[in-house]
């Protein structure tokens, strides 16, 4: 069940959620039962007024342990120049007032997996907790120029690296949306000391929780985290939310390379809704050595498609989903498992916000 959209007054959603935390530094979409694996019941409720918000996501209701975040932001200027404005629906930018007074935005961030599998131990705590700051120079409905730094911290008391690390991540997003057109570019920087990753928390961690696409059969809290920088650069494009598309590449490399190599990543997406029908479909390709030779299509590629038709309004929809990842098995680059499937359901959406 979904209520509301991301970023505006409010959203909800209850049962399969997918959702990031701030600047996704933490929390990187991350969804409770990515395909193939059992469904979760999951919660995730956000409010955002003109100079406070906050969110808080649980993975499963039935099992809270398991994943939990939070977040809370606001903007200071404002509270004491403006607080009357501080609680107007932040996307109306009826007051001028809220422009000026909200150039800075702050908060603070947490995620926790407080029953992580672990390999050296029967479960571990893994946690991430973040400082965030934001400069909006422009930030209305048509024009966005945004510049942050998140300053965050990972910690685990258990598995093969039970050390806690720091890391920065300095980035900048532009939007532009007129006459139904909206493009969005961004790109960020990011370096930690040892036992940092950042976005622990993505996409695919309930499936890398138990084990890792970089090294199968080992638990994710138990995977090394040696120090490192990076970088992701990201943009997108779409037509009046009918028609998106968008390509994503990052990379980490080690501060010392006897200690791991890269591990680049290249994720690109389309989606569509047109009267009663809908499709969506992302391909990931984890785990690039080498630009020269990727080896798209090898281990570490996980893809995932999606078709809707809308039986009741935009209420009652009929899904199909079907999803393939090639799992790493052995030393050759072209040893991979695979793992595939479909599911079709009925979603229940009440988008009223």
């Amino acid at each position: 069940i979904y209520v509301g959209e991301a970023h505006k007054l409010a959203n909800a959603q209850l049962g399969v959620i997918s959702s990031s935390i701030g600047h996704a530094t933490i929390v990187d979409r991350y969804t409770n039962s990515p395909d193939g694996t059992a469904r979760a019941l999951g919660v995730m409720l956000e409010g955002n007024l003109a100079g406070l918000g906050g969110q808080v996501a649980v993975g499963d209701v039935l099992d809270a342990q398991g994943f939990a975040a939070a977040r809370l932001h606001g903007r200071p200027v404002m509270w004491f120049l403006a607080p009357d404005a501080t609680f107007q629906p932040n996307e109306l930018d009826l007051d001028p007032r809220t422009e000026v007074t909200g150039m800075w935005l702050t908060g603070v961030s947490a995620a926790i997996d407080a029953v992580a599998p672990s390999a050296s131990d029967a479960t571990a705590t893994v946690w991430m907790a973040g400082w965030e700051n934001e400069g909006a120079f422009l930030d209305n409905q048509v024009v966005k120029t945004i510049i942050y730094l998140d300053l965050n911290a990972l910690g685990a008391n258990g598995g093969l690296a039970q050390r806690t690390g720091f890391g920065a991540h300095p980035g900048a997003q532009l939007m532009l949306d007129a006459a139904g057109f909206r493009f969005d570019v961004g790109g960020e920087l990011n370096a930690g000391t040892d036992g940092y990753q950042a976005r622990y928390f993505d996409r695919l961690y309930a499936i890398e929780r138990v084990s890792s696409l970089g090294d199968v059969g080992k638990p994710k809290v138990d995977v090394e985290r040696p120090s490192s920088w990076g970088y992701t650069l990201r943009a997108s494009g779409g037509f009046n939310e009918m028609v998106t598309g968008f390509i994503e590449a990052r990379d980490q490399f080690a501060m010392d390379p006897t200690r791991g190599s890269n591990s680049g990543q290249i994720t690109v997406g389309a989606s569509t809704f047109l009267f009663f029908f809908g499709g969506a479909v992302t391909a990931t390709q984890t785990g690039i050595t080498d630009y020269a030779q990727p080896n798209l299509l090898g281990p570490g590629f996980v893809v995932t498609a999606e078709g809707r038709v809308a039986l009741v309004a935009n209420v009652l929809h009929l899904v199909g989903r079907t999803w393939r990842s090639h799992l790493p098995a052995g030393d050759s680059p072209d040893d991979f498992i695979v793992n595939e499937g479909t599911t079709f359901g009925i979603e229940v959406n009440l988008d009223v916000l």
